[in-house]
């Protein structure tokens, strides 16, 4: 995996992209995996998540006052930190991601399973950390993002790097029919051009299953919108087959924990 560096200490594991390490004078980034008993859920086992942070704030020398994580729920919703917004710590609102040009805040995305989206604009010294699940690919809250870049902090698409990180690969990925029509409904000439969906002999209580591919249509929604391929770095890392290392809710069952994402400007 030449495309990132795994860190490894006896309080924390972590790896960082190699492509966004070329700007660590200005950018920190992180993923955090789950040894060490590491977890973010900010609504259960809080008291897991309180430890976790006071980790990772002395492991990067973060006030843990400047760190913003708010309650995801799948839903295409951005929040703007820029000279013109208050900080919005710990809160309670439905935020599935951040656009930050501010160096006195470090934004926090969980994820078990859901794709994590590092987005950077080291031209313009931007980012945006982002969850998408299968809702926030079908509502395509990536794309919104870099949208948003794009009109309102002079991003150009082609600046852009879009570095993804663990999550539930096609392979494991196993869905029925009603979720496929809705990827039909949004993405269907892209479904016919590209391998997104496979039908499988496997069934459950639902019915047929099939595989659907996020990974490869979240590259070619990226490329559609003009972000270049040497600009779009895969961790190629499935959550649930490397559920030892990466929380996974397919693995885990219920009582799952999240990872997390740091991304913080210098």
């Amino acid at each position: 995996m030449e495309n990132i560096i795994i860190t490894r200490t006896t309080k924390i594991d972590f790896f960082q992209f190699t492509k966004l390490l070329e700007f660590e004078d200005k950018l920190t980034h992180a993923i955090f995996l789950k040894n060490h008993n590491v977890g973010f859920n900010l609504l259960d086992n809080i008291e897991i998540r309180d430890k976790s942070i006071i980790v990772i704030c002395k492991e990067f020398n973060i006030n843990k006052n400047r760190i913003v994580q708010s309650h995801q729920t799948h839903s295409d919703n951005i929040k703007e930190y820029n000279e013109q917004s208050a900080i919005e710590k710990n809160v309670l609102k439905k935020y599935d991601g951040y656009i930050c040009n501010r160096k006195d805040i470090a934004t926090l995305i969980t994820f078990a399973d859901c794709i994590p989206i590092f987005i950077y604009d080291p031209k313009n010294n931007v980012y945006a950390n982002i969850h998408s699940g299968w809702r926030g690919i079908v509502n395509q809250i990536s794309i919104k993002a870099i949208k948003t870049l794009i009109k309102k902090y002079n991003s150009k698409a082609s600046d852009l790097i879009v570095c993804i990180g663990p999550n539930i690969r096609k392979e494991c990925f196993l869905v029925n029919k009603d979720l496929v029509d809705i990827y039909k409904i949004q993405f269907d000439e892209y479904i016919k051009k590209y391998p997104i969906i496979e039908e499988t002999n496997i069934y459950n209580e639902k019915g047929k299953q099939y595989k659907i591919d996020n990974n490869l249509l979240l590259e070619v929604l990226l490329k559609e919108n003009g972000i270049l391929k040497n600009n779009i770095i895969d961790s190629e890392i499935c959550t649930v087959c490397n559920s030892d290392d990466f929380h996974s809710r397919r693995a885990e069952g219920e009582n799952f924990q999240k990872g997390g994402g740091l991304m913080m400007l210098k």
